[in-house]
């Protein structure tokens, strides 16, 4: 059982709930309809991925659904990635690669991964935003207790960006701490923002972004009040 509540507002997510057991399940199974939307209409579907416990458990069950096994014309990419080698077990694309795609990858689709082990982290950031494409269909996004999504912490030397960029190199609250992150810029033109935020904790998560009505380098999660909250 899930449900939804939907407001009128930019500032107000779309929020559906599922019971704790079927979370991950279920919300793979909204992503996986949302992707076969878009391709339907367009013939391709860019998805931009993320890390964390929360994704690993989502794609566990994502990879097992029949539609996602046979996807054709879409292309995958990272928010964010700690920068370690991609045979690190702190590496996103690793824990990717193992999880959703259990190292294979569609014939019709590709995965393109930040190359953050190169020391140059700047040239690293600007190599992979020439891969990116100019608008992400479908965002995919964790939420941390501080607020944080990918990896753009409260305070973050992102908001500072003044070139208009969509990847930078930075340094977070959390180790690894040398990290590569999308930009707001990013998150802001993404034409589907989904936040994957089961568990108690995201509610207060949530509250506090509806909240918060300053500057969002303070709570950058209020940069997804315009997507879709899967909540347990």
């Amino acid at each position: 059982m899930s449900t939804q509540t939907s407001f009128p507002s930019r500032d107000c997510p779309i929020v559906i709930t599922f019971d704790e057991s079927i979370w991950a399940r279920e919300s793979a199974r909204l992503i996986q309809d949302s992707i076969n939307g878009i391709v339907q209409r367009n013939g391709k579907c860019s998805v931009m991925l993320t890390g964390g416990k929360t994704a690993e458990l989502l794609y566990r069950e994502w990879r097992k659904l029949l539609d996602f096994q046979s996807l054709s014309g879409v292309n995958f990419y990272f928010g964010d990635e700690r920068c370690v080698d991609e045979f690190s077990e702190a590496s996103n694309y690793r824990m990717t690669m193992t999880t959703l795609f259990q190292n294979w990858v569609q014939s019709g689709c590709s995965v393109f991964r930040m190359m953050a082990e190169w020391e140059n982290s700047d040239l690293a950031a600007r190599h992979y935003e020439t891969i990116l494409p100019s608008v992400i269909d479908i965002l995919l996004l964790g939420v941390g207790e501080d607020g944080h999504i990918a990896s753009i912490f409260p305070g973050s030397s992102v908001f500072l960006n003044k070139d208009n960029s969509s990847v930078e190199p930075i340094v977070g609250s959390k180790s690894p701490f040398r990290r590569l992150t999308i930009t707001p810029k990013v998150v802001n033109d993404a034409k589907n923002i989904f936040v994957l935020a089961p568990g108690g904790e995201k509610k207060r998560v949530l509250d506090e972004a509806l909240k918060i009505q300053s500057d969002i380098s303070r709570f950058p999660a209020r940069m997804t009040l315009s997507g879709v909250w899967l909540m347990s």
